[in-house]
């Protein structure tokens, strides 16, 4: 026999659900909470937590990044360098796949890395990147500082809502 849920009691299901949802966005991440894969050529997995991103080397750019919202004035940016990253491990590569919260994709040419030197930026204007602004972190190239960049090539390797990157 199949049972019929009265409307209220499936609205305070929903509405559980929803709050559950919502205080699971809303809670901040830990300082240990690793935020970033990065898999190597040999497919080691290294795991790196927000706090061992910034005692890495920062790099800030003022740039404009016309595809996200808000980027179409200048903002400072602040973060690791992608090639710094690539060199945790080990691995020599061609090219670096990244990947976003959402499972978009993007690939990188390795040769991008010297050329551009675009950095994982954790930092925006000088605060944490919050995931419902596209954090908790952006690829940036100085697209401000090299015209050829402005293209919708280059826009597209603005991957936001980082959480891997692999090295083929």
């Amino acid at each position: 026999m199949h049972r019929r849920c009265h409307p209220l009691q499936m609205w305070s299901v929903f509405s559980q659900l929803c709050l559950s949802l919502l205080l699971l966005v809303a809670l901040p991440l830990r300082a240990d909470d690793s935020v970033l894969s990065i898999t190597g050529t040999d497919a080691r997995v290294h795991e790196l937590s927000l706090s061992q991103l910034e005692a890495m080397p920062q790099v800030s750019y003022t740039t404009r990044l016309p595809e996200v919202p808000g980027g179409e004035t200048a903002s400072t940016w602040q973060g690791v360098r992608l090639s710094e990253l690539a060199r945790l491990t080990g691995s020599s590569a061609k090219t670096l796949t990244l990947w976003a919260l959402d499972d978009y994709s993007v690939v990188i040419p390795a040769t991008d890395l010297a050329a551009y030197e675009p950095i994982v930026a954790l930092r925006r204007d000088g605060q944490l990147i919050p995931i419902e602004s596209l954090g908790p972190m952006i690829v940036v190239y100085p697209l401000d500082d090299h015209q050829e960049l402005l293209t919708q090539e280059y826009y597209n390797r603005t991957i936001w809502q980082l959480r891997s990157i692999s090295l083929e």
